[in-house]
């Protein structure tokens, strides 16, 4: 995932790189506006030929491409073909308000393909969210369909090993092997039980959702709702995550550490746990072990670098259901 960028101290969106298929000077401005206004931080580019095009995909890799569908000499279908000669992962979509319902209709049935009318750019920030989320999705697919591992792979201890892996300093190594000790075991030291709670019935069912990302929140929602829990709520701040905490009362709190305000997510956790023990799961990509040291003071359930999937992340609510049983039988 790229870097979060910040200006004055503030996070001005999340980093998305937009190829834009237009020969308007004026509607470009206009979809980077609205971008921007759906919470993302565009690095884009303009081009408004055949030739261009195919220069500007051969010079780097594009998270979208934006098309406009009349252009001289030129249009969004002739544009789809080279985006699909050149790759099969970049989402397309079309935005325009002349294309007839047969050429949205065309483009619309490719993979990673869709169509929103000029008139409707409130919805771009959304399609573009939608269509990135899905080719990433796709992209993890097939990286997964082609690399099977012959003995079966560990996908709970995947994030200890992109953890160490981290780890520079020759000296640390007896503390890192404690430290992905205890990253497994979870702050209080307990190990995680059975994939099921043992009981057969759960002790959580709402979740609150940390994350200062747009994509990464979207994605993360949709992995806990197929685990089948309950998202209450949506925080981007530490100090918007301390007063949902304290309204919502979750079971347990899915946390980011690099947070859109001064409150990062460990400190947040620890205001909020001054007054209740709800648990976190910490998901970030600031995984380092000054960020983890920090963290063991707090009540965790796991520790977990960016980017989660779906085996580890049931791990850890498999554990904290564990954890949260034996508590309630004690």
């Amino acid at each position: 995932m790229p870097i979060d960028t910040k200006i004055s101290g503030k996070k001005i969106g999340y980093p998305v790189r937009v190829l834009i298929v237009e020969d308007s000077e004026d509607d470009t401005e206009l979809l980077v506006r609205h971008l921007r206004k759906g919470g993302f931080n565009p690095k884009y580019r303009r081009v408004q030929s055949a030739e261009s095009l195919r220069k500007a995909l051969a010079r780097r890799e594009w998270d979208i491409v934006l098309s406009d569908h009349s252009m001289p000499g030129f249009n969004s279908l002739e544009a789809l073909e080279i985006v699909r000669g050149r790759t099969t992962d970049v989402p397309f979509l079309l935005v325009s308000g002349h294309a007839d319902e047969e050429i949205t209709a065309s483009i619309s049935q490719h993979i990673g393909c869709a169509a929103i009318n000029k008139s409707n750019l409130g919805q771009l920030a959304a399609a573009v969210t939608e269509k990135i989320r899905d080719a990433r999705t796709r992209k993890s697919t097939k990286k997964k369909s082609k690399s099977k591992p012959a003995n079966g792979s560990n996908a709970a201890l995947g994030h200890a090993d992109t953890y160490k892996s981290k780890k520079n300093d020759p000296s640390a190594e007896h503390n890192d092997a404690q430290n992905m000790k205890h990253m497994h075991e979870g702050s209080n030291g307990s190990i995680p039980g059975d994939r099921q709670p043992e009981n057969g019935h759960r002790s959580i069912t709402n979740v609150l959702i940390v994350e200062d990302e747009l994509i990464q929140s979207i994605l993360l929602e949709k992995l806990i709702r197929s685990l089948g829990y309950t998202i209450v709520g949506k925080a981007t701040k530490g100090e918007q995550a301390i007063e949902m905490a304290a309204s919502l009362n979750p079971d347990i709190i899915t946390m980011d550490i690099s947070l859109q305000d001064q409150v990062d997510g460990i400190t947040a956790t620890q205001k909020i746990q001054e007054s209740s023990d709800i648990p976190v799961i910490y998901i970030s990509g600031n995984s380092d072990k000054y960020n983890y040291d920090r963290a063991e003071k707090t009540n965790f359930i796991d520790f977990i670098p960016k980017p989660v999937n779906k085996e580890v992340l049931t791990a850890s609510f498999t554990k904290a259901e564990n954890l949260s049983m034996k508590e309630h039988q004690s």
